[in-house]
């Protein structure tokens, strides 16, 4: 697929067919991954990557739990993620996902946050490319700090100088494919002449 139509047509999915990621596509997106800009070409990001059903619902189970101790304030994306998990226990987070990349690097370095993000994005376009689909996912970011979010993560390679910086779960589409995408809101482009860009 070429590299503007696979930006275009991404789209993020939640809901995912119970098949495995090939290992081929799997290796192709991550290492896109790895080809990603970083500041001064650093590379310090590195991917725990988790395909194992029995530890993805242990994962899910961990972040749950977690999200149901903090204050559920649905006007914020953290909050909002606090309400959902006490709404309904277990909900998947993690469990049913094929394939669940994180996303992790130097806690204290300048650049961590964005050369994870252009990571993570070159492996979403790279995902839709091969006919995949993918969604960014904030809960453990969003977490870090908790100690059995830091343990689960180091148990799985994360080392301890180190913070998860995103995460991406990928899989084939159980979503309906065509469903228009929603319209780009006006006004974010602003050129030095004044002109107006549009779509």
């Amino acid at each position: 697929m070429d590299a503007i139509e696979a930006i275009l047509n991404r789209r993020s999915v939640r809901n995912f067919k119970e098949m495995p990621v090939p290992a081929e596509e799997l290796h192709t997106i991550l290492k896109c991954g790895l080809y990603a800009p970083s500041g001064k070409n650093c590379q310090y990001s590195r991917f725990i990557v988790l395909q194992d059903r029995t530890v993805l619902k242990e994962l899910n189970q961990i972040v749950c739990e977690a999200l149901s101790e903090i204050e559920a304030d649905p006007g914020t994306p953290i909050g909002f993620g606090a309400a959902r998990a006490r709404e309904r226990k277990g909900y998947p987070y993690f469990d049913r996902v094929p394939a669940l990349i994180i996303a992790v690097s130097m806690r204290n370095y300048a650049t961590s946050m964005a050369n994870s993000a252009c990571a993570l994005m070159n492996m979403q376009i790279a995902a839709e490319a091969l006919g995949l689909s993918s969604c960014w996912r904030n809960q453990l970011r969003w977490l870090k700090d908790m100690p059995e979010i830091r343990a689960f993560l180091v148990r799985y390679g994360m080392r301890e100088d180190e913070d998860v910086f995103g995460s991406l779960q990928i899989g084939y589409s159980a979503e309906k494919q065509d469903v228009p995408r929603a319209p780009r809101k006006p006004g974010r482009i602003v050129f030095d002449d004044g002109q107006e860009w549009k779509e």
